[in-house]
């Protein structure tokens, strides 16, 4: 190889290498970067206080899942109750999204029945537990707590959510638990075949 051609292969090379080590562009100076937006953490709403010696409030009865060994009204330790319009979604917030991904049990209806209910829906979040609103009794559940419980009745379902203290034992939220029921009002077996 003659010198020309070396010289013109160290050119390259050196061509090769100026590009490949070009330095980086200039930073623009910290006073002409607009700081981020603030970060506004998402508001809770506080768990209504209740006071306990106060008689409860007039809300009327639901109707009550027929049962022979139970009585005909449904009013212990019955707290608030909303009426929720038919065809309501249950849109989770980023607090119950994370709690849904850190669940280590499926708790979500299978997509099937995971829709809006298409009649009125009575829900009553309650003050205590609610074994005996529910017609259940400790032995149906020994591993734990009842979140909530829902039973279809003329077109309508009549659901009851645990209170918030019984729900965060189990890393539960109240809609994660009004988004089970619901599967239920839609026709959701007590077996919860395919909960995800």
């Amino acid at each position: 190889m003659n010198r020309a051609a070396r010289l013109s292969i160290l050119a390259a090379y050196a061509a090769a290498a100026a590009w490949a080590l070009a330095p980086a562009p200039p930073k623009p100076l910290v006073a002409t970067i607009a700081p981020p937006p603030p970060i506004e953490a998402p508001k809770l709403k506080p768990e209504p206080e209740i006071d306990p010696d106060a008689p409860p409030p007039n809300m009327g009865a639901p109707t009550p899942r027929p049962r022979a060994d139970r009585a005909s009204t449904l009013v212990p330790g019955i707290g608030e109750r909303y009426d929720l319009p038919s065809g309501v979604k249950v849109s989770f917030e980023p607090e119950d999204m994370w709690a849904y991904v850190n669940l280590k049990f499926p708790e979500i209806p299978p997509v099937e029945y995971d829709h809006p209910f298409d009649g009125k829906a009575t829900i009553y979040y309650a003050t205590d537990e609610i074994w005996n609103p529910c017609g259940k009794t400790r032995k149906d559940y020994p591993d734990g707590d009842l979140a909530g419980c829902a039973w279809p009745h003329d077109g309508q379902c009549t659901i009851i959510i645990a209170p918030l203290k019984i729900l965060r034992k189990y890393g539960l939220t109240p809609r994660i638990v009004l988004r089970h029921e619901l599967g239920h009002c839609n026709g959701w077996g007590q077996d919860h075949a395919g909960a995800r």
